[in-house]
């Protein structure tokens, strides 16, 4: 397979999986999307108010170029920002604020861009709350760094005066020295000592002078470049984008649980291959007249389907491939059961009997589910008057038993019922009695006897079955029936030498595709009218009978 084909039919089954899944996705995502929703409407209407203040290169407030101060811009603005979150700012604006710092919901500061300004906004179930707040913010920020740079060229400048006093402590030391009348010598040292103190203390004086003007002036290299304004509308909350995200959301987790569970699913498919099951597919039956809704079907009644609908063209390739595997003996004798209740295998044998009918075989169908026989409903009939149990406890004659169906076409089978209900049906499955009453029924001469069996899981009945017939047919719903009983259903038939023929694979999707190129050729009517069914002789034996008339039997209508 190729790289294509292999991607190919990676997004069909993915596709596929998320079909079959369309209610949880749709579950999940509906479930997002009322969470969405939920939070909009359960979350506070919430107003917002920015303020903005750059921070200003502190060089270039310098007084002097020898006072410029180089600093790395974008350090500096980080470094605001984070002053700006400072616990001792908050404060600063909650006594400002008095009461209304309480309604305060958040405070979010952060440079703009790569720019030297920062922005401050401030979030509020009050409009007027988030603008006080956000320029108190810009304010005693402002107020703040002055403050601070104030403060650092004042002491600086105190600490240059400080150096001056002490060096005019020594000028005057100096001045009382040359005023005792020293040497010469010694009073010209000391004069050059007293006019050196004397320019540095100059010096120092004009120092501080200067920071003492830059302490005055300095605006602590930040200003206010946008005061807040009062919001109009509130920022949140935002429904129509919350619901978006929730249903993108939902829509994720949804597909994500859908493809997961699909994964691990080992519930039989519509797609599954005969390797999966270890035996070979012999048919497809789509759903039987209901419609399927979010990828689930609504259950149908049972019945015999008509014969010109897509369904009847399944059950006709059914009965092809049954009459193929039947080429070359005598007689087939096909029991048709399944791993577990509900899973369709009367309907299946009931219209299986229909369609090989219908192609002109003589057909015996036997209800053999002796706990829960359902033939009867599908066929309008009684069970319990007479049957196979009547037959197999010697209260009836086999041909006393025989009910002859009649289907919508004009052709004819015989219908053995199920009986009364019996205590033991195992016991009588398994007797002496029933391998002489499929002998007789062999002896007949019909094609076919259908035998619907009960499923293999619950009982045994089937088992003592399989040594009795040519062949077993193991009904799988599609959706329903898991691999893991499929194989053990195979598993114990095959232990009791049962031969198992195949699969049928039932209520799988796209029944359409039976009916894409018309049906005109497919109805078959029968102009005729039936003729008169004519008793089923006995044959030797106390469960004999005759060759069947299949063709001639009274019409019981399906």
């Amino acid at each position: 397979m190729t790289t294509d084909e292999s991607s190919e039919f990676d997004v069909r089954q993915v596709a596929g999986a998320l079909r079959r899944r369309m209610v949880l996705v749709v579950v999940i995502t509906l479930v997002a999307v009322v969470i969405g929703l939920a939070t909009s409407f359960l979350s506070p209407t919430l107003y917002a108010a920015t303020a903005q203040v750059r921070i200003v290169d502190p060089g270039a407030e310098a007084v002097s170029s020898a006072a410029a101060n180089r600093v790395d811009r974008e350090r500096e603005v980080q470094t605001q920002v984070l002053i700006l979150k400072s616990r001792e700012l908050q404060d600063a604006v909650a006594e400002r604020l008095g009461a209304s710092a309480s309604e305060i919901d958040g405070v979010s500061i952060s440079a703009v861009g790569n720019s030297d300004v920062i922005a401050i906004r401030v979030a509020s179930r009050s409009p007027e709350v988030a603008q006080a707040a956000a320029n108190a913010y810009a304010e005693l920020y402002v107020q703040k760094r002055r403050d601070d740079v104030a403060a650092v060229f004042s002491d600086r400048a105190e600490r240059l005066r400080a150096s001056a006093d002490e060096l005019q402590s020594r000028i005057s030391q100096l001045n009382v020295e040359l005023a005792a009348g020293p040497g010469a010598l010694e009073a010209q040292r000391l004069q050059a000592e007293r006019d050196s103190l004397i320019v540095q203390q100059a010096e120092i004086q004009r120092q501080a002078g200067d920071l003492e003007v830059q302490a005055a002036t300095r605006t602590g290299s930040v200003t206010i470049v946008q005061s807040a304004e009062l919001p109009s509308a509130p920022f949140s909350p935002t429904t129509g984008r919350n619901v978006v995200i929730w249903t993108l959301l939902g829509l994720l987790v949804g597909s994500g649980a859908a493809l997961l569970r699909d994964r691990f699913d080992d519930r039989v498919s519509a797609t599954t291959q005969p390797e999966m099951l270890g035996v070979p597919v012999i048919g497809s039956i789509p759903e039987i007249g209901s419609r399927r809704r979010f990828g689930r079907s609504r259950p149908a009644p049972r019945r015999v389907v008509d014969p010109t609908s897509p369904t009847a063209e399944a059950f006709r390739t059914l009965a092809t491939s049954v009459r193929f595997s039947a080429v070359g003996q005598d007689h087939h004798v096909l029991a048709i059961t399944s791993a577990e209740r509900g899973e369709g295998k009367s309907t299946i044998a009931a219209n299986l009997a229909v369609a090989l009918a219908d192609m002109g075989m003589k057909v015996v169908l036997v209800s053999a589910d002796l706990r829960a026989p359902v033939l009867g409903e599908i066929f309008g009939l009684d069970e319990s008057e007479r049957g196979l149990t009547s037959v197999l406890l010697g209260d009836a004659p086999l041909a006393e038993c025989f009910r002859p169906i009649t289907s919508s076409t004009g052709r004819s089978f015989y219908l053995l019922p199920a009986g009364p209900m019996p205590g033991n049906p195992h016991e009588l499955l398994s007797s002496s009695r029933m391998a002489e009453l499929m002998a007789s029924l062999t002896a007949t001469g019909a094609d076919f006897i259908l035998i619907d069996s009960p499923p293999v899981l619950p009982v045994g009945d089937t088992l003592a079955l399989a040594h009795l017939t040519d062949g077993m047919a193991i009904v799988a719903a599609v959706g329903a029936t898991r691999r893991g009983a499929f194989e053990q259903t195979v598993d114990r038939l095959q232990t009791v030498n049962g031969k198992v023929v195949g699969a049928i694979l039932n209520r799988t999707e796209g029944a359409s595709r039976y009916g894409e190129y018309g049906y005109g050729y497919g109805t078959r009517t029968s102009t005729a009218p039936p003729r008169q069914s004519r008793p089923v002789p006995e044959a030797s034996g106390s469960t004999g009978a005759d060759d069947l008339p299949v063709r001639d039997a009274s019409p019981v209508s399906t």
